[in-house]
């Protein structure tokens, strides 16, 4: 009621004013403990001196977008002048974030603990820490994440990950072929955001890999570190609602090393992902994701190692190896509990795909179900679990998912 009134208010002043829209005159801040007001007031991407057009939901949703406040109320306040106040609430979410994990699939066991902190200083800025042991080896990363360098358009991405594991590749629910891998992989870019949604990056690349014997198989070839360049361009054109992303985003990435530069050998990794998804009329949500793939390098050293994951489900997590890939995965989620937390749904998935490796194709069509556990008070979009069984395996495959971005 107060927003419809502030509304009514500065739709009077801008016919006062011969229709034009208010100057802004002030922008202040309410709720945010955490949050730093100057944070708030940039990701408006409106500031003092401009003009406001009256769409006060539009400055909300944008807010929201950022994933960190489980509410927002934006109210214009005239100030009699032809001018407008902008009065700015926010309900924050808990940012910092210990995520237990537990896997269980295609005979591996382990565990694990992720930190994850999406609102750093205060300023949105992302970290991830953590790492897992299980029955294959163990795994450590870390990575960083910056929208806004200074305040500024510019971004920064850097990423680690140590490995040191098993890696197997299956057929039919059958290990056919089994290497041990130590590999650590560094990467950082600099970006910067063209628009409000679209955002390019370029930076360097380094993947170190020694690659061992295991059971009996043997070892895959010795190849050598790869360093190079890499580069990106993403669009994120969503809304962000609790159980749901409104409109689509995309991905494409591109890594590659050159021998006769100075490489170390050649590599080159490319993907382009995107996702289209929304709600209906009923009050369901679905989604649309489809995903390309491709490698060249070694075949077995460099292999695109797929399953566990959206287009994959349904594959033990690293089980499908390819250098080439392609796939969709469907799906339509509907809310099954409402609690004051957050929001409970029940999801029906098909995976479906194409992967090509060492002249063999596999084709499959993975259905499953899941279950989404939609907490309003944190910044993780969603917890749960999904079970999904593909035409080529024996029998059922889950997988936990944990619906942070980066």
């Amino acid at each position: 009621m107060l927003a419809l009134q502030g509304l009514c208010l500065l739709l009077a002043a801008q016919l006062a004013a011969g229709g034009e829209p208010a100057v802004v005159r002030e922008i202040s801040v309410t709720g945010n403990r955490r949050t730093a007001a100057a944070y708030v007031r940039q990701a408006l991407e409106l500031d003092v001196g401009d003009r406001f057009d009256g769409d006060a939901a539009a400055l909300e949703q944008r807010l929201l977008n950022l994933r960190l406040f489980k509410g927002v109320r934006v109210t214009p306040r005239p100030d009699g002048a032809g001018g407008v106040a902008l009065e700015v609430d926010v309900q924050e979410r808990w940012t910092l974030l210990p995520i237990p994990m537990f896997t269980s699939s295609g005979g591996e066991t382990g565990g694990g603990l992720l930190l994850v902190e999406t609102n750093l200083f205060g300023w949105g800025k992302q970290l991830v820490a953590g790492g897992t042991l299980s029955t294959r080896g163990a795994t450590g990363m870390a990575g960083y994440w910056d929208r806004a360098v200074a305040g500024t358009r510019w971004t920064v991405d850097a990423f680690a990950l140590r490995q040191d594991a098993r890696r197997e590749r299956t057929e039919g629910g059958d290990v056919v072929y089994a290497y041990r891998d130590a590999r650590t992989d560094l990467s950082a870019a600099l970006g910067r955001r063209l628009t409000e949604r679209l955002a390019v990056s370029a930076g360097w690349f380094g993947l170190w890999t020694d690659a061992g014997a295991e059971d009996g198989w043997a070892p895959p070839a010795d190849v050598g570190p790869a360093r190079g360049l890499v580069a990106a361009v993403a669009y994120d054109g969503s809304d962000f609602h609790l159980f749901h992303e409104r409109g689509v985003t995309a991905r494409v990435r591109y890594r590659h090393a050159a021998a006769a530069l100075g490489g170390g050998r050649d590599l080159r990794q490319a993907e382009a992902r995107a996702t289209w998804g929304g709600a209906n009329g009923l009050g369901h949500a679905w989604s649309i994701a489809i995903a390309g793939q491709g490698v060249e390098g070694d075949a077995a050293v460099d292999a695109l190692r797929l399953g566990g994951g959206p287009g994959a489900r349904g594959f033990p997590v690293g089980g499908l190896w390819a250098e080439r890939a392609a796939s969709t995965a469907l799906e339509y989620a509907v809310p099954i509990w409402r609690p004051r937390w957050g929001v409970a749904t029940g999801v029906a998935l098909l995976d479906a795909g194409v992967a090509r490796w060492r002249g063999d194709t596999t084709r499959y069509v993975a259905p499953g179900l899941g279950l989404r556990l939609h907490v309003a008070d944190v910044a993780l979009p969603a917890l749960g679990l999904d079970v999904a069984w593909s035409t080529t395996a024996p029998g059922p495959v889950a997988s936990f998912v944990v619906g942070y971005r980066m």
